[in-house]
């Protein structure tokens, strides 16, 4: 669970311009009924059953695809540097990881919803599962996800160490569990070797 908010990440790094912090694809007002269908799974009290994490899948990355197309895009084309809380790295570790859909189904549904669209940088803030539930406990009140039990969270973690093996370029592990200002530190030096060098 990341400590670091997209919006503390815009007040540290003020000095990009134009950045454009956005939302994940539930948390953009305005699209279209599968997103809203999408929402209404994830706040359900159901039972987890493969048909309806399936379902779950197809219509996140539905709502993926119209994301990239009316926000993300358009914020790359002109010239804004972008900056999301979630991608399709959170599929493979919660639908696949954590849920046990097929790895390979959701590489499918990511090639057809963002082909060779990836970031550029993906930060990965790794803590213990139940040290990451506690915190999410804390935060706010758990989506349908975050009720599941801890041992579907130890899948989750390993689904993410599993894409960050995949794609070590891309996705770099930050400590989590060290001090808010030792996480900052990282987490800067990070964005300065891999954006900025």
């Amino acid at each position: 669970n990341a400590i670091i908010h997209p919006g503390r990440l815009e007040a540290d790094f003020e000095v990009v311009d134009p950045l454009r912090v956005v939302p994940d694809e539930l948390g953009v007002a305005g699209h279209d009924a599968d997103v809203q269908i999408a929402a209404r799974l994830l706040a359900a009290r159901i039972r987890r059953v493969d048909r309806v994490v399936a379902i779950e899948l197809v219509f996140h990355h539905r709502a993926r695809r119209e994301h990239v197309d009316k926000v993300i895009v358009p914020a790359l084309k002109s010239g804004s540097w972008v900056v999301c809380d979630r991608f399709t790295d959170a599929s493979f570790a919660y639908q696949s990881g954590g849920s046990g859909l097929a790895w390979e189904r959701i590489s499918q549904l990511e090639s057809w919803v963002h082909q060779d669209l990836q970031p550029d940088l993906t930060l990965f803030f790794d803590v213990s599962s139940s040290v990451g539930k506690a915190r999410t406990s804390a935060a706010r009140d758990p989506d349908r996800f975050e009720r599941e039990g801890q041992a579907f969270f130890d899948r989750v973690r390993a689904g993410y160490l599993r894409r960050a093996r995949e794609h070590p370029a891309r996705i770099k592990i930050v400590d989590a569990a060290q001090p808010l200002e030792a996480v900052r530190m990282d987490v800067e030096r990070l964005l300065m070797t891999n954006c900025f060098s």
